[in-house]
């Protein structure tokens, strides 16, 4: 069990799991000018001709995504395997 840092010992907050996603509400974003309320099921169908909104009903559900596993690129090995040398060689051109 986790404490807070002010040694109360009271149990600190444990972070809020949030489970599936069933509804999605846009309100005059991009193409939709009025409010938009889609019910998701587990395998929901998007469908339309081009430029009524497909996209733009997908960005925030993207944007969640990315909030909530924001990407961190691994550190750079330069001494690694694939690495055929660790020196940098540089050429003037002029000979």
């Amino acid at each position: 069990m986790e404490w807070r840092e002010d040694e109360s010992r009271e149990p600190a907050a444990k972070p809020v799991q949030a489970g599936p996603i069933d509804r999605i509400s846009l309100v005059g974003f991009k193409s939709h000018k009025e409010t938009l309320n889609v019910a998701l099921k587990p395998i929901t169908l998007l469908a339309g001709g081009n430029s009524s909104g497909k996209s733009s009903l997908m960005q925030p559900l993207l944007l969640e995504a990315d909030l909530e596993n924001p990407f961190e690129p691994p550190p750079l090995n330069l001494a690694g395997q694939s690495s055929p040398s660790t020196t940098l060689r540089t050429s003037s051109g002029g000979g």
